[in-house]
């Protein structure tokens, strides 16, 4: 079981403040972790229950991550997340659930460009598989990352060659949201997004520069998390 106590002041000048909201930020986490690997099997699989609890809200989610080898060269990897708000009466922008991966609230993650004024920006250009973690980025009527403070649900799959499906919607939507593309290394290449209104599908080399994302992870959290 893992518990931490963060406090973080955001300065608006230093964040986009349609993914932040500026001020003071106490937070409580609770977290569970697990991890199974039967002998013998051709699966392993591991879990992550938290809750977390700040001023004004609070949230729980389940992360399950699958993984299958069929043989030693061909498997796939799949991730089932889940999450919705017990109390969202007050919720900051960095706690919504962004459909299009998150934002990293608790800062435990290192993030190129917190500010969207870069080609580095969070969730617009990084993407950090966070909430429903959805690789291609899904906008509301304003241009906006799409997020809620409901419950939300996502979908991973990655096969050991380079391509990826992803699902996600949640109460606050009609549409179930599905993305897939290709992957090399920690380039995001989307060939097709549902929500897309002219274009679904890639049709040239533009179509796929305008929307391609990158990961660039390193988790900061473990080095401040207190573990009994």
């Amino acid at each position: 079981m893992n518990t931490g106590i963060q406090y973080a002041y955001l300065d608006s000048a230093a964040f986009d403040t349609t993914l932040y909201t500026f001020g003071g930020h106490p937070v409580v986490e609770l977290g569970i972790r697990q991890g199974w690997r039967p002998k013998g099997e051709k699966y392993s699989l591991s879990t992550h229950t938290e809750i977390k609890f700040g001023n004004g809200f609070s949230t729980a989610s389940f992360e399950t991550k699958i993984k299958l080898n069929f043989t030693k060269k061909l498997g796939v990897d799949i991730r089932l997340w889940t999450g919705s708000f017990l109390n969202n009466k007050k919720v900051p922008n960095h706690f919504r659930s962004y459909l299009s991966g998150g934002v990293d609230p608790t800062f435990s993650s290192f993030i190129l460009d917190r500010t969207g004024q870069s080609k580095m920006a969070i969730i617009q250009n990084q993407y950090l598989q966070q909430g429903p973690g959805l690789r291609g980025v899904v906008v509301d009527e304003n241009g906006s990352p799409l997020a809620s403070t409901g419950f939300t649900w996502g979908v991973n799959v990655d096969p050991s060659f380079p391509i990826y499906l992803d699902m996600a919607g949640g109460d606050d939507f009609t549409d179930t949201f599905t993305a897939a593309g290709l992957k090399f290394g920690p380039i995001i290449l989307p060939l097709y997004q549902s929500w897309e209104t002219e274009g679904k599908t890639a049709e040239d080399w533009h179509w796929v520069k305008e929307r391609m994302r990158f990961i660039f992870n390193f988790d900061l959290g473990q080095l401040t998390q207190i573990s009994f």
